[in-house]
């Protein structure tokens, strides 16, 4: 995606599954598959070649696998990381799925900040909001809830989430179930709860509406996304790799 998130960047090409019967594995069916693609991205302008999709560098089979968002392979996945590495990709992001029971009888984090923060701001909901191309992309065809906690006095919101249905995993997850995306809090407005007061308060919103599990990803590098989910009641359930091709202009064929 471009910075504008208006159309593809082709610098960086994905590939964005590979997936082999289970019958027909250890044959090189795999490598050739992986071949073909590095060779495809090459001949559209691909200076790199990553190996699992992420935010903002994920085409196709967007939370198809991995839960509401893309996050590389799963970790659970024990087949991926050995195969990439005999095909000499490296671990180049890290992603962490987190999830939270809403189910009845959990109780909701509780204390003074939550509480202080409640007493000077208000939950604003938005069914739709004009978003990007890539979000429409991606997104666009699912339920979705933007979600924003305000200040009583005015201004800009102090801290926004959206929200997507993830209904189509009921089944597998035994659970009605929302994906949380997109988390953001204004630099001026971090280390002071409203992060977290926005999570609890979406999370008891959603949960009136028969929803009983929440997931959220989250960058192994971002700490304070990381620190904002689990002091909301979430827990880390899964991890996602996605690796980089080696820099070996021999990959590709004439």
């Amino acid at each position: 995606m471009n910075e504008p998130q208006t159309w593809l960047a082709k610098d960086e090409g994905v590939i964005g599954a590979v997936m082999v019967h289970p019958h027909s594995r250890r044959q090189g069916i795999g490598r050739e598959l992986v071949h073909q693609a590095e060779n495809y991205l090459h001949r559209w302008g691909s200076q790199k070649i990553f190996a699992g999709s992420s935010n903002r560098r994920d085409p196709f089979y967007c939370g198809l696998y991995g839960g509401s968002q893309s996050a590389g392979f799963l970790e659970s996945d024990r087949a991926a990381a050995p195969f990439f590495a005999r095909l000499g990709y490296v671990s180049h992001e890290r992603h962490l799925v987190f999830q939270r029971s809403l189910s009845n009888g959990v109780a909701d984090p509780v204390g003074i900040r939550i509480v202080t923060v409640r007493r000077g701001t208000r939950l604003s909901t938005l069914g739709r909001e004009p978003t990007s191309w890539w979000w429409e992309t991606r997104y666009g065809r699912l339920d979705a809830l933007h979600f924003s906690l305000i200040s009583k006095a005015g201004g800009n919101p102090l801290a926004k989430v959206s929200v997507i249905d993830l209904d189509r995993y009921r089944n597998s997850w035994k659970a009605r179930a929302v994906g949380l995306l997109d988390l953001y809090v204004a630099e001026a407005n971090r280390n002071k709860g409203y992060g977290q007061t926005l999570l609890v308060e979406v999370c008891r919103r959603v949960r009136g509406d028969m929803v009983q599990l929440a997931e959220a990803h989250a960058a192994a590098e971002d700490l304070g996304a990381i620190a904002v989910l689990e002091s909301s009641g979430f827990h880390e359930i899964d991890a996602g790799v996605v690796y980089r091709a080696p820099c070996n202009p021999t990959w590709f064929w004439p």
